[in-house]
């Protein structure tokens, strides 16, 4: 699925980060290893999330419920991502994971719309899935970017 790769990838490229940083609080280094700290963090609870919404039984009664409290934790999470304080050595990872936060925000009050409908409405689930994904790329867009920046 598109959303492990990308934490494997986000996972990858933070362990190879992580590894190369001071631990000084008055050093440069200390505001890499903050942000860092941040990403990996991120990326442990989205991990979480994603294994919590792959277990969701399709068939319970629950089922909707669980999955939008578990993306209500998700959007939480993006927003955390976006206030993030970004090194200026990863310019550009600010405005993306600000487009990553809007855009699971839209995702999420889409999918609460489409499961609090009376039907289904396939174009609703369409948009909801649209900006979901659009998401996941950003921050797939965030490690390359962080990738990029440490070669």
């Amino acid at each position: 699925m598109k959303r492990k790769n990308i934490i494997t990838t986000l996972s990858l490229v933070l362990l190879l980060l992580f590894a190369s940083c001071g631990n000084t609080a008055d050093d440069p280094a200390a505001a890499v290893k903050a942000y860092h700290e941040g990403l990996t963090a991120f990326n442990s609870e989205i991990t979480e999330l994603s294994a919590r919404m792959d277990a969701i039984d399709i068939n319970a009664e629950d089922a909707s419920t669980v999955l939008l409290i578990c993306l209500d934790e998700m959007n939480t999470h993006f927003e955390e991502l976006a206030a993030l304080s970004v090194p200026d050595q990863y310019n550009g990872a600010k405005g993306l994971a600000v487009q990553a936060s809007a855009s699971m925000s839209e995702a999420v009050n889409l999918y609460h719309q489409l499961y609090s409908s009376e039907s289904f409405d396939t174009e609703l689930s369409s948009r909801a899935k649209a900006s979901y994904d659009a998401a996941m790329g950003y921050v797939d867009s965030i490690g390359a970017l962080i990738m990029n920046y440490s070669k």
